[in-house]
């Protein structure tokens, strides 16, 4: 199952968070999340299997320029993660 995050995920977004962008705390990670989530162009997406959050997809609505784009707003993943021992199962597609 994928859902949309939601401001009460922060915490469980940043505990995966921290295995990829371990320059952070999890508290910093969950104060940022926190504010992320309450901009209307920034999205979470958790993916779970068996109730289990495994992964995540970190996405945004870009209105600045962005490389490669021609076009304003543009879609843009900000970041994806997926536990270990579930890579190589295609979530990351």
């Amino acid at each position: 199952m994928i859902r949309l995050a939601t401001i009460y995920d922060c915490n469980l977004l940043a505990n995966m968070a921290i295995k990829m962008w371990n320059d952070h705390t999890i508290e910093s990670l969950t104060n940022e999340f926190f504010e992320t989530l309450q901009d209307e162009n920034n999205v979470f997406f958790i993916k779970f299997e068996n109730d289990i959050a495994i992964g995540f997809a970190q996405c945004s609505l870009r209105h600045d320029y962005v490389e490669g784009t021609c076009t304003c707003p543009v879609g843009y993943l900000e970041g994806i993660f997926v536990e270990e021992h579930f890579r190589h199962n295609g979530y990351a597609k």
